[in-house]
């Protein structure tokens, strides 16, 4: 019986190295199968992010330029009915947000758990829905996950079309030791298959969308 089992395994083993070999250029390389890419267009791309952003349980704000980021946020804080108070990464472009009276903004040291924090996305993914994070001194990973709500501002110009459009723009501004890509806020299903939002991580999700930057 063993000896039937092991020709069984080298058989299919030898299958699967032919059928690698088959896909091989003459250089060595294995051929790319072709994909289709949805369709996506850059006209309308803004539009398109936020549709994909509402459609994972995420909320979205769209202002003209970064003198209405502070007000924004204070908005979304009140709408949602929590205190106009928040930690964010120590990013320069966060640094230069005006904020309203009665903000309370704290820098995020990393050694607490914040209610409510805000970053800098390095990118934005229009098929998707996602946004994009790099680790790093002024983008501390921990903030993306510690967080009760996240808030993301993201400028449009950082927007792209397709998930593999991430990586060369990643490229050519360093990657940095750890790359995130969120969808919407944590969830899970796994107890009794009911979707539960914020198991491992913000149980909300607000990306504002900066149009001019």
């Amino acid at each position: 019986m063993a000896k039937k089992e092991a020709g069984t395994v080298k058989s299919g083993r030898d299958a699967i190295l032919a059928r690698i070999r088959k896909g091989l250029k003459p250089g060595g390389e294995l051929e790319r199968p072709s994909a289709t890419r949805p369709a996506v267009d850059r006209a309308s791309a803004g539009r398109r992010f936020i549709d994909k952003i509402k459609a994972v349980s995420a909320t979205a704000a769209v202002v003209e330029d970064w003198s209405a980021v502070g007000e924004a946020i204070a908005l979304y804080l009140h709408g949602s009915g929590r205190e106009l108070r928040l930690s964010r990464a120590p990013h320069p472009e966060l640094e230069a947000i005006s904020w309203p009276d009665g903000m309370q903004v704290s820098v995020y040291q990393g050694t607490n758990q914040p209610d409510v924090g805000l970053s800098s996305a390095v990118a934005g993914v229009v098929e998707t829905g996602s946004v994009v994070l790099v680790s790093g001194p002024e983008t501390p990973t921990s903030l993306n996950f510690l967080s009760d709500a996240h808030i993301v501002v993201l400028p449009v110009r950082r927007l792209v079309l397709h998930l593999e459009d991430v990586w060369p723009r990643l490229r050519k501004r360093g990657i940095g030791r750890a790359v995130n890509i969120i969808t919407g806020p944590s969830r899970s299903a796994d107890v009794e298959q009911t979707l539960q939002l914020g198991a491992h991580g913000p149980r909300n999700l607000h990306v504002i969308l900066v149009k001019s930057s």
